[in-house]
């Protein structure tokens, strides 16, 4: 087993947490289109601007439960 230098497991926990987030917004916006076909662009940029995987993580049960996306937009507003 090579040796990993600490910078290494740094790197290496930094591209973990990143792909974590990348996914979990992923999974947000997949649910919103699902649901309402189009999410327009302000509201994906606000997705894509979370970088808290416990707030996107209730960003996805919120656009589950969300009668609408104006609704999920209040949501969120109330949630930052």
């Amino acid at each position: 087993m090579p040796y990993v230098t600490s910078i290494e497991r740094f790197g290496i926990e930094k591209g973990r947490k990143e792909g974590i987030l990348q996914h979990s917004r992923k999974s947000v916006l997949d649910v919103l289109r699902t649901r309402f076909k189009r999410v327009p662009q302000p509201l994906t940029k606000m997705v894509q601007a979370f970088d808290d995987s416990k707030l996107l993580t209730k960003l996805h049960q919120e656009a589950i439960l969300a009668d609408s996306l104006e609704s999920f937009k209040k949501r969120v507003e109330k949630l930052v």
